[in-house]
């Protein structure tokens, strides 16, 4: 149902009753989409969704983990940076002026 109503400048303004919006509230909560997850443990949520993440990624061909271990790694402290060559939406590029690799740390294993 719509009430008509006058507006300012005598002009028909047309507006729902307070039955028909309760109707329309009414209806929308009915279709309304519910939350599956809710009621459910969040620690099995969680548990099931690195379990997905990690068999996903052990399946993926876009990273090899056998190919990035040939990279060699250095600590912050070993590398002397010069001027920035470039940057992009991951990273700052810089130039390396010199490296002072320490003479014990994680890139022994690399020598």
């Amino acid at each position: 149902e719509v009430v008509p109503r006058r507006g300012s400048s005598n002009t028909l303004i047309t507006m729902p009753s307070a039955a028909a919006l309760r109707a329309q509230q009414e209806k929308s909560a009915e279709f309304a989409p519910s939350n599956p997850f809710d009621g459910a443990d969040e620690g099995l949520l969680l548990g099931t969704a690195s379990d997905v993440v990690s068999l996903v990624a052990s399946k993926a061909k876009l990273f090899d983990a056998s190919r990035e271990e040939i990279f060699p790694r250095f600590d912050e402290g070993e590398l002397v940076l010069g001027r920035v060559l470039g940057r992009g939406g991951f990273c700052v590029v810089h130039e390396v002026k010199s490296v002072a690799l320490n003479s014990s740390g994680p890139g022994d294993e690399h020598e």
